[in-house]
Parts: structure tokens; C-alpha cells; sequence
């Protein structure tokens, strides 16, 4: 039998004085939505804006990546990192998505984090700091 190995993802900064985007989306079947979540993070990881909001239910999850993705295009239109991460390394952004079931606006919060979000931004900065020693 062959043995699958399943490589664990953790968010990654950008470069130096750089910005870094992720973005999620949440199917909850049972209501017929979806969650769409954003987070604009620095290269010390430093939550800038978040964004989430709920949406009507799409027909597949591939069509929520997109939406999702456009939501973060249209709402940061200046040049950021944008990348597809698995969600074990997208822990914020998919916290965000899921809120959005609780919410009936889409709702941003600036230069600062929610309290119940800031576990999972937390959760990424030994990387940083481990990152910052090893130079």
C-alpha cells in the first residue's frame, strides 16, 4: 500500500514592505449562502483591512473561489500578493467566510482585527518570529 503524505501549509509573508492577500469562500448549504472572507496581512503579518460578507449560494465551490477572488480584486485594487493557499494556511480568511453566515452586510474592519479572528492571526506569527531569528 502506498503511503500519501499530506504537507502542512501555514500562511507565508510577502517581501519586504509588501502586502499579501488571501481570500476564502464558505458554502452553508443549509441556508442556501455563502461566506466570503478577506485579509490583507504586511510582511510582519500585520492584519491591515478584513473584510467578509455573505452572498446567495452558488452552484459549485469553484464558482465561490472566483467570486471570492473578485471580491478581493474589486475591493484592494492596487497591486498585492494573490495566491491560491490551501485552507490550512488560510486559516484568517476562512474565519472570515464563515462569520459572514451570522451577518446579512458585508462588513470591513480596518487597522485592526476582530477579537474572535486574532487566535487565528495569532496562530501564524511563530513563523514570523522563527523567520526573523533564523537571519
Amino acid at each position: 500500500m502506498k503511503q500519501t503524505r499530506i504537507a502542512r501549509v501555514k500562511w507565508t509573508a510577502p517581501n519586504r514592505n509588501g502586502y499579501k492577500t488571501n481570500f476564502d469562500g464558505v458554502m452553508f448549504y443549509d441556508s442556501g449562502e455563502a461566506g466570503l472572507g478577506v485579509v490583507i496581512r504586511n510582511h510582519e503579518g500585520e492584519v491591515t483591512v478584513e473584510l467578509f460578507g455573505k452572498i446567495p449560494l452558488p452552484p459549485f465551490v469553484a464558482q465561490l473561489q472566483l467570486i471570492a477572488a473578485r471580491r478581493a480584486v474589486l475591493f484592494f485594487w492596487e497591486s498585492f500578493s494573490f495566491s491560491h493557499v490551501y485552507r490550512q494556511g488560510n486559516s484568517v480568511a476562512n474565519a472570515l467566510a464563515k462569520k459572514a453566515r451570522f451577518d446579512s452586510f458585508l462588513t470591513v474592519w480596518k487597522e485592526s482585527v476582530l477579537p474572535d479572528i486574532c487566535t487565528h492571526v495569532l496562530a501564524d506569527r511563530p513563523f514570523l518570529i522563527n523567520k526573523t531569528y533564523q537571519n
